[in-house]
């Protein structure tokens, strides 16, 4: 007999991990030691048929099905295991005994508040905060923005949950749970806006919630962020000097020195160099943004132009979003010891605004390049001509700290192509 009917003769013998129990083929799968005595020796699934062919042919999915169930429950047993036994629940197949013994082996290895955990998510009791997100972000037709400020607050909301010593779900979240989320903003140094904002989006996910049947009371409705007078708020500022150079001269990452040069000397919002931005000679299109006025063409400063276009490309393969990159920059601020609460990544802007203010360049020509408006002014600004968009620019680059200024062109006269 030839090797390959050998080997054919071997599969059709072949019942690993089959069991046979009144005519009825199960496939049956041994459980490691260390679970043992939370989940009993074996994991065992029925494969609904009496005919062993077919018994055969089924097995490996379901094995594969059962070993991926005992990694998870390795990962978190309580969890994994509710899981499993939640499915069980909704398609009909829940063994009332079975269960009772599944959760008595849980609370004598891990206690009587994880077995209570345990039974309260497999009745699905629990509600995750992640809950129909995926379904919500496709019906509302967010952009990436909104929908990366949304994912951000519910991982705000998560680790403070955790931090209060809550589960991290929709149940957990009353009134208190919501003011003192609004506490811990304040005393973080948040600023108001930014607070407001996240609010405005726990607002939204709990309504969305209730209308749905998920939830029956926002406790967000009114929670607001403390007011603040007039003058009293401080200001997001500008970087000075000091600062520009010690951001510059740092050990930040290629893609992050290039995002920091482009936001310094074109003045434009975080998100319009990634989402909006298309290079078009010596000019940059931005298509869309925050207001009407965002839409607009900035000048490249004359230091920029050799390797911009590898630079906005080198940007956008690092694959990061908005917050990715302001989280990103400010573990980069905080290792060089700029820890002031007030600068962000959108400090280049205000920056870019001051020093073209320092230059002696009028306050509407600044905004036609940074596309900053209120009210009817708009149509000033889009009026403005090329060339005076070109001596803003120009004026901000001449009004840059001297070493500032080297470092930027050094690099980009000096570009290598990413790999």
């Amino acid at each position: 007999m030839s090797n390959h009917a050998l080997a054919d003769s071997a599969m059709a013998d072949d019942d690993r991990f089959l069991k046979q129990r009144g005519g009825w083929w199960y496939v049956r799968v041994r459980v490691p030691p260390s679970l043992k005595d939370v989940f009993g020796s074996h994991k065992t699934e029925a494969l609904h048929t009496k005919d062993k062919t077919k018994a055969r042919q089924l097995r490996w999915g379901v094995v594969a099905a059962i070993k991926a169930q005992i990694a998870a429950m390795k990962a978190d047993p309580v969890e994994a295991t509710a899981e499993v036994w939640s499915k069980r629940r909704i398609e009909k197949r829940f063994d009332t005994r079975k269960f009772h013994q599944a959760t008595m082996r849980i609370v004598r290895k891990y206690g009587d508040e994880a077995g209570a955990e345990f039974a309260e998510r497999s009745f699905d009791i629990f509600t995750d905060l992640d809950h129909g997100e995926t379904d919500w972000f496709a019906a509302e037709k967010f952009d990436t923005k909104t929908e990366g400020r949304y994912r951000h607050t519910i991982k705000l909301l998560r680790e403070h949950l955790k931090r209060q010593g809550l589960k991290p779900n929709i149940e957990s979240v009353d009134v208190k749970v919501a003011m003192a989320f609004r506490t811990h903003l304040v005393q973080h140094g948040k600023h108001r806006r930014t607070a407001e904002s996240y609010l405005s989006a726990l607002r939204s996910r709990w309504q969305h919630w209730i209308d749905g049947g998920v939830a029956e009371t926002n406790p967000w409705r009114d929670i607001r962020m403390p007011k603040t007078r007039k003058g009293q708020e401080p200001p997001r500022r500008m970087w000075q000097d000091d600062e520009l150079v010690s951001l510059f001269s740092g050990p930040c990452s290629p893609a992050l020195f290039d995002y920091m040069a482009i936001l310094l000397l074109t003045g434009c919002r975080r998100d319009e160099v990634l989402e909006h931005a298309e290079l078009d000679g010596d000019w940059l299109n931005i298509r869309a943004g925050k207001t009407e006025s965002a839409i607009r063409r900035v000048p490249v400063a004359k230091c920029l132009r050799q390797a911009v276009a590898i630079a906005l490309k080198r940007i956008k393969d690092e694959g990061r979003g908005g917050n990715g990159w302001t989280q990103h920059f400010m573990r980069y601020r905080r290792s060089i010891g700029l820890k002031s609460t007030t600068t962000t990544l959108h400090s280049f802007r205000h920056t870019f605004s001051s020093l073209a203010d320092d230059a002696g360049i009028q306050k509407h020509h600044v905004k036609a390049v940074i596309g900053h408006s209120k009210g009817d002014v708009t149509d000033i600004y889009m009026r403005v001509a090329d060339e005076t968009r070109c001596a803003v620019v120009n004026g901000v680059e001449r009004r840059l700290p001297e070493m500032v200024g080297w470092q930027i062109s050094e690099r980009f006269a000096h570009f290598t192509k990413p790999n």
